[in-house]
């Protein structure tokens, strides 16, 4: 009964933690008025944590400095939300390895009923946290967009 409730409590953790990161990882929507796009890059498929933040300095590429890049705030939350973004990116790679982790552990141990009951747990809990880091950006959007939307 107890490890039930350590279970649940630690669950519910969790999902408002996860729910109030992952919410943040809205990428701006408007680069600062001198950000050069061909200048942001990607490692694999992560954005760099400066993207939206870089411009074209004698046809180099250069990060801005904080009062060009519109203030030291936004400058800050640039890179904010480039992190989370890369963050959420994290979470959906980790999720597919619990998918494959769990679905070895179905597979791999000769149908023992407890790995069968605890690879289908991880499966189900993997997929799980990846709904929730999904609809916490989902819901993020769109009441950022009824809120900015033009009056």
């Amino acid at each position: 009964m107890i490890s039930k409730l350590k279970q649940i409590v630690s669950m519910a953790i969790l999902v408002v933690a996860s729910s109030a990161l992952v919410g943040l990882a809205v990428t701006p929507a408007t680069y600062a008025a001198t950000a050069d796009a061909s200048c942001d890059a990607t490692f694999i498929t992560f954005p760099a944590w400066y993207n939206g933040l870089s411009t074209k300095v004698n046809g180099e590429c250069a990060i801005m400095s904080p009062s060009d890049a519109g203030g030291l705030s936004t400058f800050i939350w640039h890179v904010v939300l480039n992190v989370l973004a890369i963050l959420l990116q994290v979470v959906v790679y980790v999720t597919v390895a619990m998918i494959i982790y769990g679905g070895y552990m179905l597979l791999a141990n000769g149908g023992s009923p407890e790995s069968v009951s605890k690879g289908k747990t991880t499966i189900r809990h993997a997929i799980t946290g990846l709904i929730i880091a999904l609809l916490a950006v989902a819901i993020v959007n769109v009441l950022l967009g009824i809120t900015a939307a033009p009056k």
